[in-house]
C-alpha cells in the first residue's frame, strides 16, 4: 500500500511555514510494515532519516501513527 500525505501533516513544516512538497510512504499490505519512505521538500533529509530509523526498527504504519509508540525526532526544531 502507498500513501502520499502532503507536508501540511508534518508539524515541523508548519512551524517553518513551508509546506511545499510531500512524503511517500510504502507499506507492506497486511502487516502495515513500512518498506520505504520518500520525501520532497525543504529539509526532506530529516524526514528520510526518521523514515530510515522507522524501517530499521521494523515499525508499522499503525505504530508510527500512534503518538505513544512513535519516533518523533525534532532535534533541530525551534
Amino acid at each position: 500500500m502507498t500513501r502520499c500525505p502532503p507536508l501540511e501533516y508534518v508539524p515541523r513544516s508548519l512551524v517553518n511555514r513551508d509546506t511545499r512538497g510531500f512524503i511517500k510512504i510504502v507499506a507492506e499490505k497486511g502487516t502495515g510494515r513500512i518498506m520505504g519512505v520518500t520525501a520532497v521538500g525543504t529539509e526532506a533529509v530529516d524526514l528520510v532519516a526518521a523514515g530510515a530509523l522507522i524501517m530499521v526498527a521494523g515499525m508499522s504504519v499503525e505504530q508510527v501513527a500512534n503518538p505513544v509508540g512513535a519516533v518523533h525526532d525534532h532535534g533541530r526544531m525551534p
